[in-house]
């Protein structure tokens, strides 16, 4: 241990952009989620930051984040606005994101060329609190297990649990259920 941190803790280098992630997200005001992203490249310096909200420069009192399902035709992911203005290429970069990110986001930021995502919380939903899940839920988590499949040079991690994206989506499901036996499929 060095000399100068031996009476103090200092946070590993995940647990420390976590902690900036978590900051960001209090930017957001969305009032039922929020999210923020750091995007770091691989010499651990951060890159680019968002958060969930409205488009850059919109009078937000007409576009309301309160309003399901007309919120998400106003909002953007916290990962969009890190990738849009990241002003640089992020190819090989580690995002941090307070929630995992949603398998649209995910399709970008592969394509951007981000290689570890780091996350604290699976999902928001009610279905992720012992609700029966959508249809729409479930082709979801199928689409997020494919694309990560498919890409088996990225990594994720849930600094919380120690678990990859796609172990804490097949955990979230009965593994009697048909659904769970429709996405462990793609996993072997």
């Amino acid at each position: 241990m060095n000399q100068d941190t031996k009476n103090r803790e200092v946070p590993e280098w995940d647990a420390y952009f976590m902690g900036i992630a978590e900051e960001v997200a209090k930017r957001s005001k969305d009032p039922s989620s929020q999210n923020g992203c750091v995007i770091v490249d691989s010499r651990k310096r951060p890159v680019s930051f968002g958060y969930n909200g409205t488009i850059q420069g919109a009078d937000e009192s007409k576009m309301t984040l309160s309003e399901r399902p007309m919120k998400y035709y106003f909002a953007i992911h916290s990962e969009m606005n890190a990738l849009l203005f990241a002003g640089r290429d992020v190819t090989g970069c580690t995002l941090y994101n307070k929630m995992a990110t949603c398998e649209n986001c995910l399709k970008y930021c592969l394509q951007a060329g981000i290689k570890r995502f780091v996350y604290k919380e699976l999902r928001v939903g009610s279905y992720r609190n012992g609700e029966k899940k959508s249809m729409t839920n479930i082709a979801t988590d199928e689409a997020i297990i494919r694309l990560l499949v498919a890409c088996p040079d990225v990594e994720t991690l849930n600094i919380t649990n120690g678990k990859t994206y796609i172990e804490d989506i097949l955990d979230s499901y009965d593994k009697d259920s048909d659904e769970y036996q429709s996405l462990v499929k793609w996993v072997k």
